[in-house]
């Protein structure tokens, strides 16, 4: 195999990984906003907030999906994303 058949390889590789991290964020975030929603009684989030859900980083979206049961209101949610 030459040197450009392993970069192309890598790079592949790479790009499996970035789509299965973003796979992986995707379905934290609808996992947060379901969860909210029901246990909030709401029928959404508001824009805005699922904006900052999006641009929030895997491991704090971890961390707000671990938290799920102590949020009682919307405020509680945006402190994690602040």
């Amino acid at each position: 195999m030459s040197t450009a058949d392993k970069l192309r390889e890598e790079g592949k590789l790479a790009g499996i990984k970035e789509g299965i991290r973003e796979g992986r964020k995707e379905e934290l975030i609808e996992t947060i906003i379901l969860f909210t929603t029901v246990k909030l009684e709401i029928d959404s989030l508001s824009p805005e907030l699922e904006r900052n859900l999006n641009n929030t980083g895997l491991g704090t979206l971890k961390i707000i999906r671990d938290n799920l049961l102590n949020i009682e209101s919307l405020e509680d949610l945006e402190k994690y994303l602040n």
